[in-house]
């Protein structure tokens, strides 16, 4: 019959025809054909449905797409084995040449899924072989369901959810902020759902309504539900609402929430045959009421495959076809989605300026505040076209004492706790109370987010309604007194995280110094915009110590900042500049370290301090250039210094890198005995992160002589950094447990080590232990007879040597043996590759190759 089979895909094929009359006649040949077919005993009989549209279509590279495939998709999908099915067009088409054997029978109207349109159905065959009529009662054609456009991206999960809400529930409000997609949801809902309602899905928009007396006959003219003789237009919907089971989405009922909730909680006492699903921004808070909240899309992953990046790319490809692969580089659409907090509209409007910039522009635009997100569509509703307007809805429907509310909250960089938005918020204007109700409303109507962890809840909201609420918070008169408040909120839980994390709570001020960087920020940044520099000593007095424990290589730009704007003797830059030469120590600036900080705090009056500040930079960066004499010369003295002047981390610290030098120059009894000091002063002070560091020394020294009570010591050592999330001595206690465990062939637990260490420092960017870990990985890659990747990563090391330790003592040289001993076992050539491959390395493709050498060992292990 001439057709051409333009797709296939998995038993389906998708063939095109010439006409009409030529496709019926090849589909009642195939189903004749497969009838008469003698198929093996085992098989009664193969049944292939058919389903024939007709229409024009786009062609590209020998595929056809368009509603036309699609339409013809959606018919064969609702037929059986063995029928055929033809839409009303095709019909016609042939309706005078047909064969007179052929047989049309009429399966009236039907509305087929995600079709907008109902299509009228035939079943066709002939009078020589007849099929059975087919009955399709539920794919009534009745409703309104619009038909979602464009595909949904990343929302499977979330829908699954839904539909097993509707399962329990006779009514399901979806809640969430504007933009984040409910209506769109609530669509893909309803069309799974719709075949099972006699009635049909109705969706009811209730932007355009105003009034709550005009719900009742807004949602009753949508469905088509006429006004009764003598009854009110409440009782005529239920009325006309009881006659057969519906499926109803109400759609935008936040600005007549107590009108809605009335009306729907009348409507399900009266019917018992319906399901009710509204998209609002706060619940409707009736009896039987199931609430599901939609938050953003996910927005983690970096590798540009996250449900959010996705989204952008979709249609930014939409509306710029001619932009390369390349320009979707995963780094930059990672940022503008995390930039967007992952909120569906605001990504659809960022990849609409994609008609005349590149995703490196729109990101360049985003960061300066440059782009004004709105769109052109005139499909789009007319609040959706920007998200100004979008919050703008929200925001008018809150009383003035709840806007004042919202604004302050714009203080609040990464959110906060309750007590710190009623400290900051509340004054003679707006009482402690007032704060409170109105967080709650803001909550309940999804322009803030309470989030909890370990018994804390924080009240966040989404970068674009912070900036938002920023607006109009920096016209009012009471912001530098706002502003004020906060700075010394932050001050005080600051001066308090610095003194908890020296004691046995250190996980729990440590947890809040983290959530609350950001707030510590805008609190320098306020201080030193008021030159209120003896708040900023409090201030700054917690994030040396967050250094310590977690490399956050972000923090130097506002750490310098602050710098610039403190005067030369005032004291607060002793924390300021140990914060900001923590960040050069952890980034690859060892040897440049101690001149920093003496150039950052030459003039300071507190110079006694600044002394033992220096000596802690000092003995770390001299550790790690390998200057062990310097270290053991002085290091005794330095600790002691630091112990008296209350610097007990830099004391334990510095004891650390003592008691490893006497270790590796030999002296491991005096090592030992230092070892012990720094234990005695973690169980006098009780911080897990002392005690790791003390169980972490020991664990290096017995590594030789009891390597099984090494491993021990180290992975209590990992568990004592975890329970406070220490990133920086769980990885050197990861790298230092692979190296053992290595050694005495345990290469399963050498591996998992390696593993979780390397990604911690990439995570971290935290360049000189991440070159350790990669020498260590390099010995265990040795012993498991992978010596190409083995000189791979070593070169990559030697790229950087800047930036890596410096190989010194017993294992230095026993490094420098097996790198020579793998050189000289390889082939001079396959030597040269390594060395270029490696050498071209930068930090995280070396990164990625070390893990990946490390799957395939595990793989080889396992078999």
């Amino acid at each position: 019959c001439r057709g051409y089979v333009f797709s296939q895909a998995g038993d389906g094929w998708g063939i095109a025809f010439g006409s009409a009359l030529a496709a019926l006649t090849a589909a009642l040949t195939m189903q004749e054909r497969l009838g008469a077919e003698q198929w093996p005993q085992d098989i009664d009989a193969l049944r292939v449905r058919i389903g024939i549209h007709t229409g024009t279509a786009a062609e590209r590279n020998g595929d056809y797409f368009g509603t036309t495939v699609n339409r013809a998709a959606r018919v064969s999908a609702v037929a059986n084995g063995g029928q055929i099915f033809v839409t009303d067009a095709v019909r016609s088409l042939v309706a005078d040449e047909a064969d007179p054997s052929w047989r049309f029978r009429d399966l009236g109207e039907h509305r087929l899924r995600d079709l907008a349109r109902p299509e009228r159905l035939w079943q066709l065959d002939d009078d020589e072989d007849p099929t059975p009529l087919a009955t399709l009662a539920g794919h009534t054609a009745k409703g309104n369901l619009p038909r979602p456009r464009g595909s949904i991206v990343g929302r499977d999960h979330e829908l699954g959810e839904v539909l097993a809400c509707l399962d329990r529930a006779q009514v399901v409000t979806l809640v969430g902020v504007g933009g984040v997609g409910k209506t769109t949801l609530s669509v893909l809902a309803g069309s799974e759902v719709a075949e099972s309602f006699v009635g049909g899905a109705w969706f009811v928009d209730l932007s355009a309504t105003a009034e709550t007396d005009h719900l009742p006959g807004a949602v009753a003219g949508t469905i088509g539900i006429q006004p009764r003789a003598d009854m009110t237009p409440l009782e005529s919907l239920i009325d006309g609402l009881a006659t057969e089971p519906r499926f109803v989405i109400i759609d935008n009922a936040e600005h007549l929430i107590e009108g809605v909730a009335d009306l729907i909680d009348a409507i399900v006492t009266a019917v018992m045959d319906i399901r009710i699903l509204v998209t609002s921004r706060e619940p409707l808070d009736i009896r039987g009421e199931e609430v599901y909240r939609i938050g953003p899309l996910t927005v983690s992953d970096d590798d540009g495959q996250s449900p959010a990046a996705a989204l952008f790319i979709e249609r930014a490809r939409a509306v710029a076809p001619d932009l390369r692969d390349e320009a979707f580089d995963p780094t930059t659409v990672h940022a503008i989605c995390q930039r967007l907090d992952g909120l569906p509209l605001a990504i659809e409007l960022a990849a609409s300026q994609s008609e005349v910039m590149t995703p490196r522009e729109i990101l360049a635009a985003l960061e300066g505040d440059n782009l004004a997100l709105h769109s052109l569509s005139r499909s789009m509703v007319q609040r959706h076209r920007s998200l100004t307007d979008l919050v703008a809805w929200s925001y008018d429907l809150l009383t003035p004492t709840q806007q004042t509310v919202f604004e302050r909250l714009s203080v609040f960089r990464g959110g906060c706790t309750i007590d710190a938005a009623v400290a900051v918020c509340a004054d003679e204007t707006i009482s402690i109370g007032d704060v409170r109700s109105a967080i709650s409303i803001l909550v309940r109507k999804s322009l803030v987010v309470t989030k909890r962890h370990e018994g804390v809840t924080r009240l966040t909201m989404l970068e674009i309604l912070r900036r938002f609420s920023a607006d109009r918070f920096a016209k009012s008169e009471n912001q530098q007194e706002v502003e004020r408040r906060h700075a010394e909120w932050y001050a005080a839980r600051s001066a308090e995280g610095k003194i908890g994390s020296l004691g046995p709570q250190e996980g729990r001020y440590l947890v809040a110094m983290i959530a609350d960087l950001d707030n510590l920020q805008g609190a320098t940044e306020w201080a030193c915009r008021n030159h209120a520099f003896d708040l900023m000593s409090d201030i700054g007095s917690s994030v040396a110590y967050l250094m310590m424990s977690r490399s956050r290589p972000n923090i130097s730009v506002w750490i310098a900042d602050a710098l610039e704007e403190l005067p030369p003797t005032h004291n607060a830059r002793l924390e300021y500049a140990l914060a900001l030469v923590g960040v050069s120590l952890f980034s690859g600036g060892i040897a440049g370290a101690p001149e920093l900080f003496a150039s950052l705090t030459e003039q300071v009056t507190d110079q006694d301090r600044r002394t033992n500040m220096m000596s802690y930079v000092m003995h770390v960066s001299r550790f790690f250039q390998g200057d062990t004499e310097f270290v053991i010369r002085d290091g005794a003295a330095a600790m002691e210094n630091a112990t008296a002047s209350g610097l007990l981390r830099e004391a334990g610290s510095i004891g650390t890198d003592l008691a490893l030098s006497l270790f590796y120059t030999g002296d491991t009894e005096r090592a030992k005995e230092v070892a012990a000091d720094v234990l005695d002063l973690a169980n006098r002070t009780g911080s897990p992160s002392l005690l790791a560091w003390a169980l972490y020394v020991q664990g290096e020294i017995l590594g030789e002589t009891d390597p099984t009570h090494a491993i021990e010591l180290l992975e209590e050592s990992i568990d004592n950094g975890l329970a406070v999330a220490n990133e920086f001595v769980v990885g050197i206690s990861l790298t230092a447990l692979a190296s053992i465990a290595g050694r005495i062939g345990d290469m399963a637990t050498a591996l998992d080590a390696m593993h979780r260490g390397i990604r911690l420092w990439r995570t971290a960017g935290n360049r000189p232990q991440m070159w350790t870990a990669v020498r260590n990985l390099a010995e265990v890659l040795h012993a498991l007879g992978d010596d190409e990747a083995a000189v791979t990563l070593h070169y990559a090391v030697e790229a950087d040597l800047d930036h890596a330790p410096a190989l010194f003592g017993p294992f230095g040289d026993h490094y420098r043996d097996i790198i020579a001993a793998t050189e000289a076992a390889l082939d001079p050539a396959v030597v040269e590759r390594a060395a270029r491959h490696g050498g071209a390395f930068d930090y995280a493709m070396a990164a990625q190759f070390a893990l990946d050498a490390i799957d395939r060992a595990m793989a080889t292990l396992r078999d």
